[in-house]
C-alpha cells in the first residue's frame, strides 16, 4: 500500500493507456475454460461485457461464432482417358485426391470451346431365315450439342438385304449371314482409326470378308481421308520391300495418324488381303517418314527398365505398360502391366481387327498432390488421353459432358 502511494498521477495514466493499447489487438476474445470461472485478467473498456459473464441485464452473452471454413472448389474436369472399351471422364479437385469418374460408351472429344462430342458404336441384329445365324449390321451414332446424327458409312452401300437372299434361295438361307464390326485402333488429336471389317456368306463356294481403315474426325463427325498426303507412294513396296510378292496383306487401305506407346506420333496404312485363300487377314503398318503434324508428348522419361514410372520425386508407379503425360510435371495417364517386361503394343504392332484388342490391364490416374495413383477402371489399350488444364471454361465442359 505504501508504494502504491509513490505512483504519480501522470505515472498511473500512462499505465492504464498501456494497458488499454494491448486490449484493442484482441479482437476476439480468447472463450473461457470450460469449469472454470471466466477469466477477468483481460482489460475491456467499461460497459463491455466479458463473453460468459452476466450482462448486467440478467442474461449471459453468447460466445462468438468460429469463422465460417472455406467451402472446398467442387471438383473440376482433369482428363478424358480414351481406350477401345471407352472412355473415363475424371473430374478432381488441384490435388485432391478424390477422383469422380465415369465412363462413357464411345470415344469423346472436348472442344476449345467447351463443347463435347462422342461417337458410339451401336449394334442392330437381323436374321435371313428363322434359324438362320445371326447378322450384325453396325452404325456410327455420334453427339453433338446435345444432338445425335448418323455418320455415313462406306459399308452401308453393300450391305444385302438378308430377307431377300433368303427367299431367293430358300434351301441355303438357314446359312445366311452378314457380320459388321468397327474396332477403335487409335487416335491422333481428335481424330479416330477404326478397323471397319465384314465377314458374311450369302451362298456361292466361299464366305466373303473385308477390312480397311476407317477415319472420323470426332470434331464435326465427318470422316476424313488422308490417302491423298501419300498420292505416289508404292505404300506396300515402301514397308514390305522385297517381301510384298509372298506377302498376303499386301493391299493398301486406308491411312491414318496414330499415338504409339507413350504418345509416339505415327502415320500408318492397313494392309489388307490381295489373295482370296487369307481373305480377312489385316494388319497395319508404320509408314517411314515425317510424323503427323500436331502437339507431341512431353519431353519427359518414360518408365525405366524396371517398368517403374517416376511420377515426382516421392511417388512412383509400376510396372507400367503405357502411358500419357500432362507435362513433366503434370498428370499422368498408366495403363499397368503384369510385371517389368509387360509392355503394351503400338497400333502398328498389334493385329487389331484381327484377332480383337487382347486382354484388359489397370488403368490408373495421378496428378501432383496426391500421394497415389488412383484406379480408373480397365482397359485393353490407351488409345490418347485429353488433359483439360488450360481446355475452355471448367464449368461449360462439365455441363457439356453430363449431357453425354
Amino acid at each position: 500500500m505504501t508504494r502504491a502511494r509513490l505512483f504519480t498521477l501522470p505515472s498511473a495514466l500512462s499505465l492504464a493507456l498501456v494497458v488499454f493499447a494491448t486490449a484493442c489487438g484482441e479482437k476476439v476474445p480468447y472463450p473461457p475454460t470450460p469449469g472454470k470461472a471466466p477469466s477477468t485478467s483481460r482489460a475491456s473498456s467499461p460497459g463491455t461485457p466479458v463473453p460468459g459473464e452476466p450482462s448486467g441485464t440478467g442474461k449471459a452473452v453468447a460466445e462468438p461464432s468460429p469463422p465460417a471454413a472455406p467451402e472446398a472448389a467442387p471438383p473440376r474436369p482433369v482428363a478424358v482417358v480414351r481406350t477401345p472399351e471407352g472412355s473415363f471422364l475424371v473430374s478432381a479437385r488441384p490435388g485432391g485426391p478424390d477422383l469422380a469418374v465415369r465412363k462413357v460408351p464411345g470415344l469423346v472429344l472436348v472442344k476449345a470451346d467447351g463443347g463435347a462430342c462422342v461417337a458410339r458404336v451401336l449394334t442392330e441384329t437381323a436374321r435371313a431365315a428363322t434359324g438362320s445365324p445371326e447378322s450384325r449390321f453396325v452404325r456410327l451414332s455420334f453427339r453433338i450439342d446435345g444432338k445425335d446424327i448418323d455418320v455415313p458409312l462406306p459399308e452401308a452401300a453393300d450391305r444385302p438385304d438378308l430377307i431377300a437372299a433368303g427367299k431367293a434361295d430358300p434351301d441355303m438361307a438357314g446359312t445366311f449371314y452378314h457380320r459388321e464390326s468397327l474396332t477403335a485402333a487409335g487416335m491422333w488429336g481428335g481424330k479416330v482409326a477404326y478397323v471397319a471389317a465384314i465377314d458374311g456368306f450369302l451362298g456361292g463356294a466361299h464366305p466373303y470378308a473385308s477390312r480397311h481403315l476407317l477415319v472420323v474426325d470426332l470434331a464435326n463427325g465427318h470422316l476424313d481421308d488422308a490417302s491423298s498426303r501419300f498420292a505416289g507412294h508404292d505404300l506396300a513396296a515402301e514397308i514390305l520391300g522385297n517381301a510384298r510378292e509372298t506377302t498376303c496383306t499386301r493391299r493398301p487401305a486406308g491411312v491414318a495418324a496414330v499415338e504409339g506407346r507413350g504418345g509416339e506420333p505415327a502415320w500408318v496404312v492397313g494392309l489388307a488381303h490381295d489373295v482370296e485363300s487369307c481373305a480377312g487377314e489385316f494388319r497395319i503398318a508404320r509408314i517411314p517418314g515425317p510424323a503427323p503434324e500436331g502437339p507431341r508428348p512431353p519431353e519427359a522419361p518414360g518408365p525405366g527398365k524396371d517398368g517403374v514410372l517416376r511420377l515426382s520425386n516421392t511417388v512412383n508407379a509400376g510396372p507400367v505398360a503405357d502411358w500419357r503425360l500432362a507435362g513433366p510435371d503434370g498428370a499422368a495417364v498408366m495403363l499397368m502391366g503384369s510385371d517389368r517386361n509387360d509392355r503394351a503394343a503400338s497400333p502398328w504392332e498389334s493385329a487389331a481387327g484381327r484377332r480383337g484388342n487382347g486382354p484388359t490391364r489397370e488403368l490408373r490416374f495421378w496428378q501432383p498432390g496426391m500421394a497415389a495413383p488412383a484406379v480408373l477402371g480397365r482397359a485393353s489399350a490407351l488409345l490418347s488421353v485429353q488433359f483439360l488444364e488450360g481446355v475452355g471454361d471448367s464449368r461449360k465442359i462439365q455441363e457439356s459432358l453430363d449431357r453425354l
